[in-house]
């Protein structure tokens, strides 16, 4: 239903922390080791998070967890979540295209002990998968 099966990151910088579905990784914030259900990508907090390709917002929701989170359909069945977003320029049901920037990054709640960055998940089909991979990047 999409223009673009391309895909690009939302935003660069080193990766903090892999997605993890089945190796425990040490949480900061809750001093325990946890499955990691996206990626974190380094930034300082007010970057800008663009979209990683042509879709429609799904959702847009605020989580005890994860701040305001802004859920996009994309292609080929998949779905991503731009955790903790401020300044949000999109509403629920809007298309986004390639590039458009969605918001700017913010301390996310359940990671706030980690260095700033932006917490990336990405869902093919409903089930989270390792984000570069399933977008074609990695």
């Amino acid at each position: 239903p999409y223009e673009s099966f391309i895909f690009s990151k939302p935003t660069e910088g080193k990766i903090l922390k892999n997605f993890s579905e089945t190796e425990l990784q040490y949480s900061k914030t809750f001093g325990d080791m946890r499955l990691h259900s996206g990626v974190d990508i380094a930034c300082k907090n007010g970057t800008s998070i663009s979209a990683c390709a042509d879709g429609k917002i799904l959702t847009i929701e605020e989580n005890g967890q994860y701040g305001n989170v802004v859920t996009i359909e994309h292609s080929n069945g998949i779905t991503a979540k731009y955790c903790s977003l401020d300044d949000i320029k999109f509403k629920q049901g809007e298309k986004v295209k390639l590039g458009d920037i969605i918001g700017v990054t913010s301390t996310i709640p359940a990671e706030c002990n980690d260095p700033e960055h932006f917490h990336f998940e990405v869902y093919k089909n409903g089930i989270a998968v390792e984000p570069f991979k399933a977008l074609g990047l990695d």
